[in-house]
């Protein structure tokens, strides 16, 4: 039996070099371009090893010898596959099908051989994720790519085999403005005439302008495709010329006119590949079937954000309709996903087990591609490691994510790489049990309560930092987690792990904090962690909070931690929050206000007889609709007074509305904060001091 599966095996390896040679030699061509990129490659490898390897080496042809190990790269843009192998006690023969593709296996096969060759170094190289043995392998993804600032590096989308916005694409996002000349003729036709907040996706002069913008800067006789996004602007309006209706436009709908342009461009440039999105007045898939070159891009953003994605859910059922809808007009389906928390980029967030599942989701429904929108040019906690591993799920779905995680941590950061892995692992293992959805746009309250446990997090956090010489490629972790620190310190006040002690009425900071905000300002001699969210997130403005409002105030409130009621039936935050000391911090209206988009009445019992001054600070930010409330009434046991409230300070975005009133022992305050009519403003109020 032994014997039988030994001749088995010999004789399968066999059929198998046989197939690849026989199936090299079907497919490569022997054009001039085909040539000319097979050179890259082959220069590329040559240049790589010379650099890295103190090995005796030689070049010849399109090979060359490695300590006796004869070593080729070769293309074969026919090749079914997205690489194979031939490996032999000898020889390597390396077979891509695109230029990337073999570059990425030049830094594959080196990063190999350096684990038994001390000669070679690859140090900056990740862990392969290949093995050095004959086998062919087709990637899950077409397209790959995880928006972090590791994958954003020069270099990298080589070395992790992805891709990137800012190398593979001609034109991204709603940007057809930045390529285009204005004209009346581009630009939409509404009922209120031409307007320039949209485009006509019928016009001859768009298709012209367009047409020229990728002849002059990309070619048509280009080496590599190049991606480019038709896509209308951020907004409702849909053209309705009557070329438009014509082609099918109605209101709102503008799906076929761009089609109609995708058609154009697509049969015009037929080495490049052109995509539209499944958004607003394009959300709706044409009812032609486009040319080979086209594709969409469809957003996850209605998608439940769990890991066990099941078409019983009303809305992963919709989703999964709307990509065999598109599949139906277009050949390439992209799926726009996340992979931050866009509100805190800093505190870890445990998002790897859960998108392992959500790919083999999408490859099962048939998606081409993939791109995670996370913190792109800013740095994020573990940055480094998520890239590298979702570049790994996005070639190999099924992959071991715990092994890779310590393959990495151990290459990286050899002196803490069991701190690390065990960190990160059991924060994935520990939430991933739960399937619970995760907030792309969360608070430090909602993390504390889903996926952060705040205890592991502080063990780590002191563990890290107890370190006498912190390795320069840990600094950044070192810093973020500082971050974090002072956010778990602000929301637990004076409980455990807060920023202060409660004396009387007045709270005192605990002086440890002062010197983590002190830390974490070192945050300016890093080249990208400046933001700790997406948007008004600088740091710089987060530490003047802390030293205006905490460090050189005094925290005195003589209702603190007085029992307080709303009327709001449900509130993201406890109403406690009003008499807790603490103030908010501006403009992230995450950090300590109470939020209300109605009329909001607050109540508590007086603890105190004498005049005082009563105080309340209010988020003013037009963008998200907080302004300060157009009245503001007090009422003493039902009755309402006629005192005068003004304003007294600002504070970045906040105002503190201050007026006085004399108090009895036992008297039932309500304070009625009146909403302006006919708007959608809301109220953010951080306390109720008095005084």
């Amino acid at each position: 039996m032994w014997l039988f599966r030994q001749h088995r095996t010999i004789y399968l390896i066999f059929v198998f070099l046989i197939s690849m040679t026989a199936s090299a030699s079907e497919h490569i061509t022997h054009n001039s371009k085909s040539a000319a990129q097979n050179k890259k490659l082959q220069q590329f490898a040559w240049k790589e090893f010379q650099a890295r390897s103190n090995a005796k080496k030689s070049f010849s042809d399109d090979s060359f010898e490695l300590n006796d190990k004869k070593i080729t790269f070769s293309l074969n843009t026919n090749l079914s596959e997205t690489y194979c192998l031939t490996v032999s006690e000898n020889t390597i023969t390396a077979l891509a099908k695109t230029l990337d593709d073999g570059k990425w296996l030049v830094y594959q096969i080196l990063e190999l051989l350096s684990q038994t060759n001390t000669e070679i170094k690859t140090d900056d190289l990740p862990p392969a994720s290949i093995k050095l043995s004959t086998h062919c392998k087709t990637f899950d993804f077409e397209y790959r790519e995880p928006f972090f600032p590791t994958n954003l590096e020069k270099g990298n989308t080589i070395v992790f085999g992805t891709h990137s916005v800012d190398l593979h694409w001609g034109l991204w996002g709603h940007n057809i403005s930045k390529i285009t000349t204005p004209a009346d003729e581009i630009f939409a036709t509404t009922k209120d005439g031409i307007t320039e907040n949209q485009f006509c996706f019928s016009s001859e002069l768009l298709f012209k302008q367009f047409s020229d913008y990728v002849l002059n800067n990309f070619g048509e006789n280009t080496e590599e495709s190049v991606r480019f996004m038709v896509m209308p602007e951020d907004n409702n309006i849909a053209c309705l010329c009557e070329n438009c209706k014509k082609i099918g436009n109605t209101e709102g709908n503008a799906s076929p006119a761009t089609a109609q342009m995708l058609k154009k461009l697509a049969e015009r440039f037929p080495m490049h590949l052109f995509f539209t999105s499944s958004y607003h007045t394009s959300s709706q898939p044409p009812n032609i079937k486009l040319p080979p070159n086209t594709g969409v891009f469809i957003s996850t953003i209605h998608l439940p954000q769990i890991s066990e994605l099941s078409t019983k859910n009303k809305r992963v059922n919709e989703f999964v309709n709307t990509i065999h809808v598109w599949k139906e007009s277009v050949s390439h389906v992209y799926v726009w996903d996340y992979a931050s928390n866009f509100d805190d980029y800093l505190t870890p967030i445990p998002i790897l087990y859960s998108l392992q599942k959500r790919l083999a989701f999408f490859k099962n429904e048939g998606v081409n591609g993939v791109f995670f929108n996370a913190s792109g040019y800013d740095y994020s906690s573990f940055e480094d490691l998520k890239t590298y591993i979702i570049s790994n799920l996005l070639q190999q779905t099924d992959i071991d994510i715990p092994k890779h995680i310590r393959m990495f941590f151990r290459k990286f950061y050899p002196e803490n790489h069991q701190l690390l892995s065990d960190y990160y692992i059991n924060l994935e293992e520990k939430f991933s049990r739960k399937n619970r959805p995760i907030n792309i746009y969360g608070s430090i309250r909602e993390i504390l309560a889903t996926y952060l446990n705040e205890f592991a997090f502080m063990d780590f956090y002191e563990e890290l930092n107890s370190i006498q010489h912190i390795p320069d490629n840990l600094k950044k972790l070192s810093l973020a987690l500082h971050f974090t620190r002072l956010q778990i310190a602000l929301h637990k006040g004076v409980k455990r792990n807060g920023f202060a002690v409660k004396k009387e009425q007045i709270l005192e900071v605990r002086p440890e904090i002062k010197g983590i905000v002190a830390h974490l300002k070192n945050y300016q001699k890093t080249d990208n962690l400046h933001h700790y969210r997406e948007e008004t997130g600088a740091l710089d403005n987060y530490i003047k909070n802390w030293e205006e409002l905490i460090f050189n105030s005094t925290l005195e409130n003589k209702i603190l931690e007085l029992p307080i009621q709303s009327n709001l039936d449900y509130s993201e935050v406890p109403v406690e929050i009003l008499t807790d000391g603490i103030p908010g911090f501006s403009p992230d209206y995450h950090l300590g206000w109470y939020i209300s988009t109605e009329i909001l009445e607050l109540s508590f019992q007086s603890p105190i007889t004498e005049r005082v001054k009563i105080q309340m600070r209010f988020l003013e930010n037009e963008k998200h609709r907080f302004a300060i409330p157009e009245k503001i009434e007090i009422y003493i046991n039902g009755r309402k007074l006629n005192n005068t409230i003004y304003q007294t300070n600002t504070y970045s975005d906040a105002h503190v509305m201050e007026s006085e009133i004399s108090l009895n022992k036992g008297d039932e305050i309500t304070i009625r904060l009146v909403i302006a009519e006919n708007t959608k403003n809301k109220i953010a109020l951080d306390e109720i001091r008095i005084l």
